[in-house]
């Protein structure tokens, strides 16, 4: 990549020393074509698959193939495929809202995430010509439905643990691949496999193995706390030969590919689970409404409307903060093809955002759908109640595609990469909101805090595995950071509900104030710093001294709630 060429790429968000309404995408910025996307979406989910999910999570997969054949149809599979293969090739930030709207389909969001992700992105950014067209077309219409094969019994995201390995035929024409795979998606009814084994023991490198090969063999059904209406199996491989011409990339070459997908992944997780968001709190508030105690709606009752005030600020936080990252990889998207480098090539520059993302989104959505079942009472606990799977289903999300630990891992030892070039200040432009100020002005002593605890905590340890606690509380930072950059900068233009996203960024932004700061505190005790004592102890003292409306604040996004019979900026 030339000098020129990375000067036309976005920056990362942790590197650009720039923040305005302008820069990011919100999705109050969505195009006609991506609402056109979104509402498609919105319409198939309501009519097509939510009649036929009792069946599915039943672990009756039949519909799933004419699902995947009507998706194909609609061009919702071919999203990141381009038109010379059947693909569509809708932008990053029109996947997003679809994903968004995938993400209110409980499992089967599941399969059709791995259809659209890590089935079929290794084809379209690694494959060869040959492989493209081969696949991609099937692909795309829903007549080939793929699956990911990494995750082993001895080695889930660290791929240089992988035990599955492929030997070479004497000429190299032939690969024999054997080992074991688990807790595979989609392995019920998948056409093929992307598979990772290692070639002589040590080059980590991934295979296409179409499901009729001779010697693979996919196990039995997973019994699982929720999704269960998306397939989870193991798979066997023994002694499976392929072609030389079913490699996907170099050989060698798979880390770099999975690390590349599982980035995207981790996007693709935190929209679907704002779309899960969003339909947990549209099952609270209509319960709230519709149940009465002692003569009243559940819904008058302030400690209810308290919990369906943090569902909304929750969700609005981590939506603003999904649609700013789609942002971004649109800009790269359009930014790579204009310099001649795969966009592929560039997604680890923004590794930071999409672990964030997935971090903060699936733990917002255990924190909603909690909510959501304690608002329901009795009723939320029984499987009846859509509120209880909806429970059981997030659970996943912290897991899936790296946890949320490795991810922590992920967004500090990439800090600590780039320690020289974080922006510890910023120029905040089209400042509009002056109500905002006192917000601001703790989102900017965040900034300086993350970048001296950076520059603090990377001359502690030689290897990240020494302190672990002191990389949750970077990763943690950064992620407080982020996102309250992404709500501050959501609010600043006026919009029809702009008063109430206002009120909504002032609850958020006190609240992650108030979380953060205890554990700022315990690592600059640990690390004996008094510089950042100092700046943690006055940031406390002047969050102190300002009245707090959050109550107020509340009690209106509620009633916003309560009026619009779920999230109120849909």
């Amino acid at each position: 990549m030339t000098t020129d060429h990375k000067a036309q790429l976005p920056i990362n968000a942790f590197a650009d020393k720039t923040l305005s309404w302008e820069q990011i995408m919100t999705p109050e910025k969505l195009s006609e074509d991506q609402r056109a996307w979104k509402t498609k979406t919105a319409r198939f989910v309501e009519e097509e698959v939510r009649p036929v999910l009792p069946q599915i999570e039943n672990q009756q997969f039949e519909p799933v193939y004419g699902l995947m054949k009507n998706l194909g149809s609609m061009g919702l599979l071919g999203a990141f495929i381009p038109a010379e293969h059947g693909g569509t090739a809708i932008d990053k930030v029109a996947y997003t809202a679809v994903i968004e709207e995938m993400g209110g389909a409980r499992s089967f969001s599941v399969s059709y995430g791995a259809q659209v992700g890590i089935g079929s992105l290794p084809i379209v950014y690694y494959g060869t010509e040959k492989q493209k067209a081969s696949y991609l077309p099937k692909i795309a219409s829903g007549d080939m439905i793929g699956s990911y094969g990494l995750t082993e019994p001895g080695a889930g995201t660290d791929i240089a643990a992988v035990q599955t390995t492929a030997e070479a035929s004497e000429d190299e024409s032939v690969y024999t691949i054997s080992g074991e795979k688990q807790w595979i998606t989609n392995s019920s009814f998948a056409s093929y496999f992307i598979i990772f084994a290692k070639i002589d023991g040590k080059k980590p490198t991934a295979f296409i193995v179409d499901r009729n090969t001779e010697g693979f063999t996919v196990g039995k059904e997973e019994d699982k706390m929720g999704i269960t209406g998306s397939s989870t199996c193991p798979l066997y491989l023994d002694n499976v030969k392929v072609p030389k011409e079913a490699i996907v990339g170099e050989i060698g070459k798979g880390a770099r590919i999975a690390l590349s997908i599982l980035n995207l992944g981790r996007q693709k997780i935190a929209a679907s689970c704002v779309g899960a968001s969003k339909r947990a709190l549209l099952l609270a508030a209509e319960h709230a409404q519709e149940r009465r105690q002692f003569g009243h709606p559940l819904s008058e009752k302030k400690m209810i409307q308290k919990k369906l005030a943090a569902m909304a600020v929750w969700t609005f936080a981590s939506e603003s903060m999904v649609y700013r990252t789609a942002g971004v990889l649109q800009a790269g998207t359009e930014a790579a093809e204009n310099a001649g480098i795969p966009f592929a090539d560039i997604l680890k520059d923004f590794a930071i955002e999409c672990s964030i993302n997935k971090i903060f989104a699936s733990e917002a959505l255990s924190d909603i759908v909690d909510h959501g079942v304690q608002v329901h009472g009795g009723q939320g606990y029984m499987r009846k109640n859509e509120i209880e799977t909806l429970y059981r289903d997030s659970r996943i999300n912290r897991i899936f595609e790296g946890t949320n630990e490795i991810n922590r891992v992920v967004v500090a030892s990439m800090l600590f990469e780039m320690a020289e070039k974080l922006a510890a200040e910023k120029v905040t432009e089209s400042y509009e909101k002056k109500e905002l100020d006192k917000e601001k002005s703790y989102m900017e002593k965040l900034r300086e805090l993350l970048a001296e605890l950076v520059q603090e905590t990377s001359g502690v340890f030689e290897t990240p595995e020494e302190e672990q606690e002191l990389l949750e509380c970077v990763a943690e930072t950064a992620k407080t950071v982020y996102v309250m950059e992404s709500v501050w900068s959501r609010v600043q233009k006026d919009h029809s509900p702009g008063e109430l996203m206002t009120k909504m960024a002032v609850v958020y932004m006190n609240e992650a104030v108030d979380r953060i700061l205890p554990m700022l505190k315990e690592a600059a005790d640990f690390l004996e710093s008094d510089s950042m004592l100092q700046k943690i102890k006055q940031l406390a003292a002047d969050k102190a001294a300002e009245t707090d409306q959050s109550i107020v604040y509340r009690r209106k996004i509620a009633e916003a709630v309560i009026e619009h019979n779920g999230y109120p900026l849909s």
